[in-house]
């Protein structure tokens, strides 16, 4: 088969869905730690999403970020932090941002939210269109379309899938707790399939493997890399 990295399109895959997309601004004052959510948003999904937020201060996402910020980044070691933390989860019934702000002063935030429908949801789910909000091409082969290989549940008695793609694949993941909540995991992730990684998932030429994390791990694997 021809590597599908050489395709913008390639139909032997399927494409991403976004079955809810939502965006705005919030305040925040600095000293911000939010223990339970400061901001919640009903999505009115028949299934709890694996959502992704990418947040910035200006409105026109000049710089753009996903959970923390270069200057929290950057000053966590050897600290204290000071920057920025915006995290998504959502549960049954609300997407939910958590907030930290600890970088001197008070901040506007604009955010855009997309979920994807988790592997385990009912095939008949029936949820809002969202091409309304789309260009006036639906697919246009100016961008890049990334392809799904694979996507699905890791647990504490499976914790490896085997992808086989001789390559480390592009992957995102989401950890379900306990309390039914699902949230989106960027730090834990080892993309580069490190033999030095202890915990977290980690990504090789051939597996995806949870390691010493009890979460159930939501994954999709694409073929780009």
């Amino acid at each position: 088969m021809t590597d599908p990295r050489n395709f913008l399109l390639n139909t032997d895959y399927p494409l991403d869905k976004i079955v809810y997309m939502t965006s705005g601004s919030i305040s925040v004052p600095n000293g911000t730690s939010d223990i339970t959510p400061g901001v919640t948003i009903p999505h009115n999904l028949p299934f709890i999403p694996l959502a992704i937020m990418l947040w910035s201060n200006t409105s026109d996402f000049e710089v753009c970020n996903e959970s923390m910020d270069l200057a929290y980044a950057t000053s966590y070691f050897p600290g204290p932090a000071a920057g920025q933390i915006y995290d998504i989860s959502a549960d049954a019934t609300n997407l939910s941002i958590l907030r930290l702000n600890s970088s001197g002063s008070a901040k506007t935030v604009y955010y855009r939210i997309f979920c994807f429908a988790p592997s385990n949801a009912d095939i008949d789910s029936v949820v809002t269109a969202t091409q309304s909000v789309g260009s006036n091409f639906i697919i246009n082969t100016d961008y890049n379309y990334m392809k799904l290989v694979a996507n699905g549940i890791l647990t504490p008695t499976s914790t490896t899938y085997t992808h086989n793609l001789g390559y480390v694949p592009r992957v995102q993941i989401w950890a379900e707790f306990t309390d039914g909540t699902i949230e989106r995991q960027i730090e834990f992730q080892d993309v580069q399939g490190s033999t030095a990684a202890t915990g977290g998932v980690k990504v090789t030429t051939t597996t995806l493997e949870a390691l010493n994390y009890t979460p159930k791990i939501h994954y999709r694997i694409y073929a780009d890399a």
